[in-house]
């Protein structure tokens, strides 16, 4: 009975959440205010530009690591084909 009485506060709390948030005060809601400021926040502009330049890394991370797997995979075969030629690595 507990678990039931724990199910209906959440729902009655959640319920007022949303209730609230569609009160409008000069012509838009709180719900809309709420949403431009986290959108315009200094915090989130930080956290977007973080997230850009995270992406970025992972993007050269990636790439400087697919060169040289296959630089690595071309040196292996050149040496088990019988070739001593060494390979020069290109970065």
């Amino acid at each position: 009975m507990d678990e039931f009485k724990f199910v209906m506060k959440c729902f009655l709390f959640s319920t007022l959440i949303v209730l609230f948030s569609q009160i409008k005060m000069n012509d838009e809601t709180l719900e809309n205010r709420a949403e431009l400021f986290l959108q315009d926040s200094p915090t989130a502009h930080f956290i977007q530009e973080a997230i850009r330049q995270s992406a970025q890394g992972g993007a050269k991370f990636l790439n400087k690591t697919f060169e040289t797997t296959k630089f690595y995979l071309k040196q292996k075969t050149a040496h088990a084909g019988g070739s001593n030629e060494p390979l020069e690595y290109n970065n």
